[in-house]
């Protein structure tokens, strides 16, 4: 007997060997245990994956939604850091970095406080004070064919439909 015959849906031994124990040789038994070891690892894991997208827990809607916080985390762990290492380093950088072109302009430097981001405010001021370029060529044209098109139809099409409803229902 195929061990794979007992797994039918309509069989009275669904889900289990021990029934079925009986009478099989050594090398019957394992195949059969096999199949039910590898049954139960897929409906498992298909369990696993139908409660995963279905009712999401928090971890995997955690996981969905930092995965670049924790990309960053890994991979700053990899390389022997803290993210917090990580931070204190880049701002320290930025300050530097600052200093050194206040120091070009003249200018005393100023401390600047980052944002919970990271990103620090000078940026955004820069961003906003900078003269607006146009990066993109606007057509000037007027209304076309494919603006009125639909218009057309409805107008036309419209009287033309309820002309033939009228004519095949007299």
């Amino acid at each position: 007997m195929d061990p794979r015959d007992m797994y039918s849906e309509g069989h009275p031994g669904w889900g289990g060997v021990h029934d079925f124990a009986h009478g099989m040789g050594p090398e019957e038994l394992g195949e059969a245990l096999a199949y039910q070891a590898d049954l139960d690892f897929q409906r498992r894991r298909n369990d696993a994956m139908y409660d995963q997208f279905t009712e999401p827990s928090e971890d995997v809607e955690d996981s969905y939604d930092d995965w670049p916080e924790r990309a960053r985390a890994v991979a700053a762990a990899q390389a022997g850091q803290s993210v917090r290492e990580r931070a204190e380093r880049l701002q320290s950088e930025a300050e530097q970095r600052r200093r050194r072109e206040s120091a070009q302009h003249g200018r005393r430097p100023q401390r600047v406080q980052p944002s919970r981001r990271g990103e620090v405010p000078r940026v955004r001021r820069a961003l906003i004070t900078a003269p607006a370029r146009t990066t993109s060529i606007r057509r000037e044209e007027g209304l076309t064919w494919r603006h009125w098109a639909p218009v057309i139809l409805m107008v036309v099409g419209l009287p033309v439909i309820v002309l033939l409803g009228i004519l095949l229902d007299s």
